[in-house]
């Protein structure tokens, strides 16, 4: 993050950009909250999704193909049903994770678009400071310039009005 400005001391010229820079401030956090919600909503649903996985690994290490069972197929079957319905729970999840992370894309392109605007907004504060710390400078050196010229002609003057040495 850049260094703040320092908000509170700008000329009163340029409070309405102190107004500016905090509220496109603001609007960057919230944006970084919102990404941060988005990208851990996003990791629970990868968690979520890599347990099914697992879960579906068990099930089909513990009831795959079994070559030379006899007897009833019930179990079985219950057993593929189940399987089925384990893929597809995954496949909503999966369904899922895309939206959420398809979200997550579009909250962070939303902070960077956000931070982009921040650091536009604080190079015009910086460029305005330095117009009013030029036009600053211009004015004391016309106003030392004027007082340089007031005692030079006074000091002209003076010396018309001093009688020769000589005479």
């Amino acid at each position: 993050m850049q260094p703040t400005l320092d908000l509170p001391r700008l000329p009163a010229a340029l409070r309405p950009l102190r107004t500016l820079v905090a509220l496109t401030e603001r609007e960057r956090d919230q944006a970084l909250d919102a990404l941060r919600r988005a990208e851990a909503d996003s990791q629970a649903a990868r968690r979520q999704d890599d347990v099914l996985a697992e879960y579906a690994r068990e099930l089909d290490d513990r009831w795959g193909a079994r070559p030379g069972v006899t007897g009833s197929t019930a179990p079985l079957e219950l057993a593929h049903r189940f399987s089925c319905r384990i893929d597809q729970a995954r496949q909503q999840q999966r369904a899922n994770l895309a939206s959420l992370d398809e979200r997550a894309d579009r909250a962070r392109a939303h902070w960077r678009a956000c931070e982009q605007r921040l650091a536009m907004v604080r190079k015009l504060v910086e460029r305005r400071l330095r117009a009013l710390a030029a036009e600053l400078s211009r004015r004391d050196q016309r106003e030392t310039d004027e007082a340089a010229s007031r005692v030079a002609y006074a000091g002209s003057i003076a010396h018309a009005a001093d009688p020769a040495p000589g005479a």
